[in-house]
């Protein structure tokens, strides 16, 4: 009677274990290319996109998941690993400014405050009032790291909400580079987030 009891009682914590394991969300990504890989987290009531990124000239977006991504006025996040030449990343924000006002002889530049715990970053709003804001941030992890992240909020007409920034920044903060796996395929997998260090 006892063994009947504790091999119930098991079975029922196993099955209370499955249940709040399927009703966990697996936002956390893992985006891997060829000579680089980094995680990172969807920000609540957003998604993570690998098979549309390349359309944005990333290796992944995020939008809010009930979006309509056709929609110009849709709020878009990308992610781009690019290789670096030196330490200098100061230095490519402003090139980029350059090239923007190049392009745009009303492009206007305004600082923005986001973060990250482990690596410096680089911040600036590009924006043309009344057409586009792109909030523009490049995460350097370092001089130990050949690789530069860069991170931007992409808003059509209006400038992005409270709300948008906020999960810009959660999308910063989340990055982390990892070791590249030796592969030359390109990809993404979710773990829990509760599984990630």
């Amino acid at each position: 009677m006892i063994a009947r009891r504790a091999v119930t009682t098991i079975a029922l914590l196993f099955l209370s274990a499955m249940v709040w394991a399927a009703d966990q969300k697996l936002d956390n990504f893992i985006v891997y290319g060829e000579g680089f890989a980094f995680s990172l987290k969807e920000p609540a009531g957003w998604v993570g996109d690998i098979r549309r990124a390349s359309e944005f000239g990333a290796n992944v977006i995020l939008y809010p998941a009930k979006a309509n991504l056709n929609a110009q006025a849709v709020p878009i996040v990308r992610v781009v690993v690019s290789s670096k030449a030196d330490e200098d990343t100061a230095a490519d924000l402003a090139h980029d400014m350059e090239s923007y006002r190049s392009e745009f002889s009303e492009a206007k530049f305004k600082d923005i405050a986001v973060s990250h715990a482990s690596y410096r970053t680089f911040a600036k709003l590009f924006y043309v009032p009344g057409k586009f804001y792109e909030y523009v941030t490049y995460v350097n992890p370092g001089a130990d790291s050949s690789n530069l992240l860069s991170v931007s909020l992409n808003k059509q007409r209006t400038e992005a909400t409270a709300a948008e920034l906020s999960a810009y920044g959660q999308v910063i903060q989340s990055l982390q580079l990892l070791a590249p796996k030796n592969t030359s395929s390109h990809g993404s997998s979710r773990d829990k987030a509760t599984s990630r260090p």
